[in-house]
């Protein structure tokens, strides 16, 4: 039979097709409209835009874009969408006369608030006004506490602008230092919340540079000295600034935590996340109680957001922006000290310029007090590929007895292998004259990069062999030829950096970078893929980072079988690693010393200062040199400074440690009750051009010093039961008792223990507890840095003490820092443990 179906069915069905088409063609369009932003999106989340921030973004993007310098929001401290009034000042106005105007509006404001909460009738025009800014939240109240929260913001505008200005300059080094840590490209408008891309940024609070670096913070990753201070070098202070964020990342696992930890510092961070319960920075910055965490860091996120909006779209904010061209010049490693007047005048190069290139450079250096470091990598203009490195070293070799009259010839740093006795014997003088003259004992120990002073007549006698032989008396002046370079070859000469021309980027070698991560397994040296999200090292970065490695073995010399024998002393020079909760007792019977003879060698006052992974000297160190905070001298007392270690000594780092201190302290107490009104009043106090804010000096240590409530401690890296009685002002026995440890015992880095607080308070405690752990570290960082990481891949039967046997040179305290979530105490196999990469900062030039 036929069909006797009607059209219409077949007219449905072809409506239903071409709807069916267009569906398929909108998905079809829609999946690659998001692919298309996918990357965009990316970037989205690693920097997150909650809408619950939206509106702090937005005030910020404000006060970047909007405001100058020469005017100001009085604005709520906590809703920063209630902005009650814009004040503009004439560009002469005075700070005093600033202050005033501010003071005289915010107390019309003040007023206007008590009237709005306890109105009744009617409000004015100007009352209903600030009435609606709060709207719902807006309750009589809130509105009472609002009066204490009244806060001016110092606008921006201006200097936001110059800073987009300036940014061409480094923006392409910033962009390769960062890709080449795997850091997200984001990251790069910082600067423009820290310093507004000035280099030249110095505050009274002690933050320097683009990056605004402490000098505690800093010397983790640059050379900062009476020479050189790095944070002032825009490339230098790009890659350490790079390191720290990097760290902060790896400590944290979110961006928004890690960008506000360049703030507020990894240990106060680790603390919100804790206490809030979750790493939501919304909920974060809403919900989070601390005393340190103030305006400055609750903004500092949303301060980098509206950074980075402004930055991607300059065009709708400022118009047309022509950025400076990017920087040109060469760098040459110089091959001795040499001063700044011998470059001038032997390579040609005017003052003026070499001083713009090198901003690291202190002004010692300038004014002719003090050389160059050998070493260091000196910046020197473009010359159409003249400065070829034999050329350099020529032309500085014609003035190398220049170059050693610059030389300080009234003291001496003090080498490995170098003691009083061989000091004397080599200037000619007697030891008990050199001792007097340094206040030390005639057979004391001389810790390696202190400095020794020199009596008049050995000074003499150096100064006329650097000047070298009189005229026609034919002596040689060794001396002169030993601070001489190299002649000139392929080898010997200086090493340039790649040239920086338009459309390139400055090439640094890897070394100086942050570089990226090698995975070891077993013995350091064997590397894998990277597995913290770094690329492979190259050959440079692992050259740099088996400097570390080699140094260590030359210095440590460890016995290839002391390991698996389980004995856990090397062979020159002897040392004992301290293990899981060994007692003196223990070490003593092991090793066959008496217990008294370890205490003496060692300089300790008894056997509650050990501490797992402690090194200690199984005999005494004849060579006169020094061991760092993870060697023999870990377990100083409290009350004295760790051990010097290079360059500085221990009481040097203790006052520099000092200084960063109190200054922050003093510039947080004005912060604290008043904020800047001119930009003089800013600089001096931050510079930090977004929240105003003030740095912290705990930026890059995670660990909580805090006592818990009960009264108890989680013992962290190179503390010992020795060190909180004596902080405590208690016996250890009082202390061993309360915790139930037997006598001879180690305390165990992670483990609580219980204090008793009856002599001394909570407070004296952890402030005696952070300097001690801040003086380890100024100490170490005064003769190294950091240069990048690797990761060590745990295996079976691996500890704490087996590691540290891995890595000589890395004290305890700092693998912690880098490990703070790591339990050494029962390391599993696969244990990733990130290693930091060292290098001795005397070595390293600059």
């Amino acid at each position: 039979m036929p069909s006797t179906a009607s059209p219409q069915p077949r007219g449905r069905g072809s409506r239903l097709r071409k709807l069916a088409g267009a569906l398929l063609c909108a998905l079809w369009t829609w999946s690659a409209l998001l692919a298309a932003a996918a990357p965009a999106r990316a970037a989205d989340t690693d920097f997150p835009r909650p809408p619950a921030l939206e509106r702090d973004v937005h005030f910020w993007v404000r006060v970047y874009s909007e405001i100058t310098t020469n005017a100001g929001f009085l604005h709520d401290e906590y809703n920063l969408g209630v902005v009650y009034a814009t004040l503009h000042f004439q560009p002469n106005t005075g700070s005093r006369e600033r202050e005033l105007l501010v003071e005289d509006a915010r107390d019309r404001i003040t007023s206007a608030l008590k009237r709005i909460a306890t109105a009744t009738g009617p409000l004015s025009p100007e009352d209903q006004r600030i009435r609606d800014l709060w709207g719902e939240e807006g309750t009589p109240l809130r509105l009472l506490e609002a009066t204490n929260h009244i806060r001016f913001q110092l606008g921006q505008a201006d200097r936001f602008r110059a800073g987009l200005a300036r940014s061409g300059q480094w923006e392409a080094h910033i962009a390769e230092t960062l890709a080449r840590l795997g850091l997200p490209p984001e990251l790069a408008v910082l600067p423009h919340v820290e310093s507004s891309f000035n280099p030249h940024a110095y505050s009274k609070v002690g933050a320097a540079g683009l990056w605004q670096f402490m000098r505690s913070t800093g010397r983790r990753y640059m050379r900062i000295d009476a020479s050189v201070d790095d944070r002032l070098d825009p490339f230098r202070a790009t890659e350490a600034a790079a390191q720290l964020l990097a760290f902060n990342y790896r400590l944290l696992g979110t961006w928004p935590l890690a960008l506000t930890a360049y703030n507020h510092g990894a240990a106060g961070m680790r603390r919100a996340k804790d206490q809030v319960g979750t790493d939501d920075i919304a909920q974060i910055v809403r919900n989070y109680k601390s005393p340190s965490f103030g305006f400055a860091s609750r903004n500092f996120y949303v301060s980098f957001l509206a950074a980075l909006e402004i930055d991607r779209h300059p065009e709708k904010y400022f118009g047309t922006i022509e950025r400076a061209p990017e920087a040109r010049f060469q760098e040459v490693a110089l091959p001795a000290r040499t001063s700044a007047a011998a470059i001038e005048h032997e390579l040609r190069i005017d003052r003026e310029a070499l001083h713009e290139l090198n901003p690291a450079l202190r002004p010692a250096i300038w004014k002719g007090r003090r050389p160059i470091p050998g070493g260091y990598r000196l910046r020197v203009p473009l010359d159409d590929g003249e400065w070829k490195p034999q050329l350099v070293a020529r032309r500085l070799g014609v003035s190398s007895a220049a170059i050693v009259a610059q030389e300080d010839h009234s003291r001496h740093r003090v080498v490995p292998g170098e003691t009083l006795a061989s000091l004397a014997e080599e200037y000619g003088v007697s030891i008990s004259t050199l001792a007097d003259l340094n206040g030390l004992r005639p057979r004391a120990r001389l810790h390696v990069g202190t400095y020794v002073r020199l009596p008049p007549e050995a000074a003499q006698a150096v100064r006329v062999a650097a000047r070298g032989p009189a005229p026609g008396s034919g002596a040689v002046a060794s001396t002169v030829s030993a601070a001489a370079p190299s002649a000139p070859s392929s080898t010997s000469g200086p090493v340039l950096a790649s040239i920086a021309t338009p459309g390139s980027s400055i090439t640094t070698p890897a070394s100086s970078l942050a570089p990226a991560a090698a995975v070891t397994t077993g013995l350091p040296g064997s590397s894998g893929p990277a597995t913290d999200g770094q690329p492979v090292a190259g050959a440079a970065g692992a050259a740099a980072g088996a400097a570390g490695a080699a140094a260590a073995a030359s210095a440590s010399s460890t016995a290839s079988g002391a390991a698996g024998s389980g004995t856990a002393f090397t062979e020159e020079p002897r040392l004992y690693v301290v293990q899981n909760d060994e007692s003196l007792a223990d070490i003593a019977a092991e090793t066959g010393i008496p217990e008294a003879e370890l205490l003496a060698i060692n300089h300790l006052p008894d056997g509650d200062y050990l501490f797992q992974g402690q090194q200690l000297l199984l005999a005494e160190n004849s060579a006169g040199g020094d061991l760092d905070e993870s060697g023999a001298g870990g377990a100083a007392s409290a009350s004295s400074a760790p051990p010097a270690a290079g360059g500085v000594s221990a009481e040097v780092a203790q006052r520099e440690s000092a200084e960063d201190a109190a200054a922050v302290a003093e510039a947080a107490k004005p912060a604290a009750k008043a904020q800047p009104v001119s930009a003089a009043q800013e600089e001096a106090l931050g510079p930090a051009l977004g929240p105003t804010a003030v740095t912290t000096t705990d930026t890059t240590d995670p660990n909580d010093y805090s006592v818990a409530r009960e009264g108890t401690i989680v013992v962290a890296a190179a503390e010992t039961l020795g060190h909180y009685a004596e902080w405590l002002d208690v016996s250890a026995t009082r202390l061993r008792l309360l915790n139930h440890l037997h006598h001879g015992r180690t305390v165990l880095m992670g483990h609580r223990v219980r204090l008793d607080f009856s002599h001394v308070t909570r407070d004296a405690f952890e402030a005696k507890r952070r300097e001690y752990h801040r003086n380890l570290e100024a100490s170490y960082f005064a003769a190294h840095r950091i240069t990048g990481t690797q990761i060590y891949v745990a295996r079976r039967g691996d500890s704490l003490w087996t590691v540290t046997q891995h890595y000589k040179t890395l004290p305890v305290w700092l693998l912690q820092q880098y490990n703070p979530d790591v339990d050494f105490s029962a390391m599993r196999p696969g244990t990733q443990v990130v290693v930091p990469s060292v290098q001795d900062v005397v070595s390293a030039g600059s």
